[in-house]
């Protein structure tokens, strides 16, 4: 549950983060379509496409597309917190969910996602430098797939972390209502 909340709360803070208002016109920039472009075409076609949402009377296509970077920029910065956050919860309950549950199994698997927390934490750190080089266009090609290859690592072990705990939960509850 605090894992589910943690992500709810500092995603919404990502996301406002990543929010850009101009007059009439809005954008929630698609982090996670730029987290997993793996080239550098994709990126800037995904910052491209934003910014021309941006486009008003006032705000020709290079500021708008200034704002969409500058936005993205701030999510990133904001990122580092989440990812201290999630990191480390799911390094303390995994494992303790694991002693809960109180059979070898359950704890050697709970102390392995602990430990998988923390390199899905070091993988979504790489995916966000990545992404500040990507967004300086530097070797943007080989920062936008280190930012996929990244992303898609750091996505699957909170899959795997996320499923674990809740069969854990569920198994707890089955025993609790017998």
């Amino acid at each position: 549950m605090l894992i589910v909340s943690t992500f709810l709360v500092f995603g919404f803070l990502t996301n406002r983060a990543g929010h850009i208002e101009h007059g009439q016109a809005a954008v929630i920039f698609p982090f996670i379509a730029l987290e997993v472009a793996g080239s550098g075409e994709s990126a800037e076609q995904i910052l491209s496409d934003a910014a021309t949402s941006l486009v008003t009377a006032d705000l020709d296509k290079s500021a708008a597309r200034d704002l969409i970077e500058e936005a993205v920029r701030r999510s990133l910065w904001w990122d580092f917190g989440f990812i201290v956050a999630y990191s480390q919860l799911i390094f303390l309950l995994a494992p303790a969910l694991g002693r809960r549950l109180g059979t070898t199994v359950w704890s050697s698997v709970g102390a392995f996602i602990g430990w998988s927390g923390l390199v899905a934490g070091s993988l979504d750190v790489v995916e966000n430098v990545a992404l500040f080089q990507v967004l300086g266009d530097t070797a943007l090609d080989s920062w936008a797939q280190v930012a996929a290859v990244a992303s898609w690592g750091k996505w699957l072990l909170v899959a795997v972390a996320i499923s674990y705990g809740m069969a854990g939960l569920t198994r707890l509850a089955t025993r609790l209502l017998k």
